[in-house]
C-alpha cells in the first residue's frame, strides 16, 4: 500500500468522526487497581485461575447476602454479611483501567462466572451483579446502569471442590452513554440454602479467561474534538473512502499539541506523529 496524505480540511472531518463500534469482552482479573477494592476489567484474557477468595456461608439460609470482596474471604460472622440486600454501591469489584466515552448499544450484557464449594455441599445460591459509572476511579457518585442486581440460577454443589460455571444475561431496553466514566461491575453471593456447617465455603474463581469475563454490547466512541484532536480510522470493508485497509479496529497512539489519542487496532498498534498540516498513514 502506498502512503495517504491527508490536508486540513480532511483531518478536521476525521477528527470529528466517532469511530466505528466494537463489542468488547471485559476479562475478570485478579490485577489490583485498588487493593481490597478495585480489580481489573482486562480486554487481554488472563490465563492464571484465581480461587483465594470468596464467602464462608456458614450455615446461612435465604436471606443472607454479601458483596464480593477482592482478595478476601469473607468470615462467617463478619458484619459485611447483611440480610437486607445492598443497595448502595460498595465500591468493591471490578473497573475498566480507563474512562470510556461514547455508547453502548440497546444489546444484552453477560457475565460469565465460576464457582467453587470446599468440602461441604449443601450450600446453594446465586451469583448476582450490577453494573455502574462513574467519573472517579475509586467509584464514588457513581450512578447505576442495572436497574437493581441481575441473578443467576440457583447453583448447588453434588461433590466437593466441585467447579459450577454459568452467566447471566442482561437486556437494557435501551443504550447506555459513558460520558468520560469508568465501568463498574458489583459482585454478590445471595445464600438460598443452609451449608449444613459453620466452614462451608463458596469461593470466586477468576482471572482465567473465557469463563469469567463481561461481555458488553457495541460501542460506539464519542466524536473526538478539541484542537490538535486527530483520527485515522477505516471501514471494516475496503475501500472505505477514507482508507481503503479494511481493519476493523484501530488503536494508534499519538501525540499533537499535548493531547494523547489511542486508537484500536486489530494485532498492532504504531505511533504517529509529524508536524504540519500533512499526515502521512501506511496501511498495515
Amino acid at each position: 500500500m502506498g502512503r495517504l496524505k491527508l490536508g486540513a480540511a480532511a483531518l478536521l472531518a476525521l477528527a470529528l468522526w466517532a469511530g466505528p463500534a466494537w463489542a468488547e469482552t471485559y476479562y475478570l482479573s485478579d490485577a489490583d487497581l485498588s487493593a481490597g477494592y478495585l480489580e481489573t476489567l482486562a480486554t487481554s484474557a488472563p490465563s492464571s485461575l484465581d480461587e483465594a477468595q470468596g464467602w464462608q456461608v456458614n450455615q446461612k439460609g435465604v436471606n443472607n447476602f454479601c458483596i464480593y470482596y477482592p482478595d478476601a474471604t469473607i468470615g462467617r460472622t463478619d458484619a459485611k454479611w447483611v440480610t437486607t440486600e445492598p443497595a448502595a454501591f460498595s465500591q468493591r469489584g471490578y473497573r475498566t483501567s480507563g474512562t470510556l466515552n461514547g455508547t453502548f448499544a440497546n444489546s444484552d450484557w453477560v457475565v460469565s462466572f465460576k464457582v467453587k464449594n470446599n468440602t461441604y455441599t449443601t450450600q446453594k445460591g446465586y451469583v448476582k451483579f450490577r453494573l455502574w459509572r462513574s467519573a472517579n476511579a475509586d467509584g464514588s457518585g457513581a450512578a447505576q446502569i442495572t436497574p437493581g442486581w441481575q441473578a443467576s440460577t440457583e447453583i448447588s454443589f453434588s461433590a466437593q471442590n466441585q467447579y459450577q460455571t454459568g452467566s447471566i444475561t442482561w437486556s437494557p431496553g435501551a443504550e447506555k452513554v459513558l460520558t468520560n466514566e469508568y465501568l463498574f461491575l458489583e459482585i454478590e453471593w445471595s445464600c438460598s440454602n443452609t451449608g449444613g456447617n459453620n466452614n462451608a465455603a463458596v469461593y470466586w474463581a477468576h482471572n482465567e479467561g473465557a469463563a469469567e469475563k463481561l461481555d458488553a454490547p457495541a460501542f460506539t466512541p464519542a466524536p473526538v474534538t478539541g484542537t490538535g484532536a486527530m483520527i485515522l480510522a477505516a471501514h471494516h470493508a475496503a475501500g472505505s473512502g477514507i482508507c481503503g485497509a479494511g481493519v476493523p479496529r484501530l488503536e494508534r497512539v499519538f501525540k499533537e499539541i499535548g493531547e494523547t489519542r489511542a486508537l484500536k487496532e486489530a494485532g498492532e498498534a504504531r505511533r504517529l506523529r509529524e508536524p504540519g498540516e500533512t499526515r502521512r498513514w501506511r496501511a498495515p
